[in-house]
């Protein structure tokens, strides 16, 4: 057998077991996917990253940022219940809400900022996933130590899947000179 060929075998036989622990890596993200959220937010309804719209009405000024974060309370949510549970607020002045978030348990809630009025609330799946995907929900440390190894992985699949494709491609070449 010539090198070129043992090269060329090396190569697939790499390709296919890194190729195989993509797979692995992307069923274990497509799961928690598919089972985290509702695991994690069966108390709370989920929303996504996209901000609710507001109806502003000119002649009302809006509500101060104390006076938006009362009207929230008011309404008794699970998560953001407390001041102490509010990691986050934001106003949006061109929609004219106010964004409340709990960060550590992935909860929003966003009210208007003219009316108090609850425009959206609950567990953001994509926050979660963002943050915590790939196990990091387990250990922080494992989930980096498999996005850096599933990176490296999907590298080397590339580059061996590339050489795969264009070796045939070289040896016409270099044969017909």
């Amino acid at each position: 057998m010539s090198i070129k060929q043992r090269i060329s075998n090396g190569f697939r036989r790499l390709h296919r077991w890194l190729g195989l622990s993509v797979v692995i890596l992307t069923l274990i993200w497509g799961i928690e996917a598919l089972a985290l959220p509702p695991l994690l937010a069966a108390d709370s309804p989920q929303i996504d990253n996209r901000l609710p719209m507001s109806t502003v009405v000119d002649a009302v000024p809006p509500f101060s940022r104390q006076q938006a974060t009362q009207a929230l309370l008011n309404q008794h949510l699970e998560g953001i219940g407390t001041v102490s549970e509010i990691d986050a607020i934001t106003y949006f002045p061109k929609l004219n809400i106010y964004q409340f978030k709990n960060q550590t348990q992935h909860i929003e809630g966003y009210i208007n900022a003219q009316t108090g009025e609850l425009l959206k609330y609950g567990f953001n799946t994509e926050a979660f996933l963002a943050q915590q995907g790939l196990l990091k929900w387990l250990h922080a440390g494992l989930g980096n130590l498999i996005q850096v190894v599933s990176l490296l992985v999907t590298l080397t699949v590339v580059i061996s899947g590339s050489y795969l494709f264009l070796n045939p491609f070289w040896v016409k070449k270099f044969r017909s000179n």
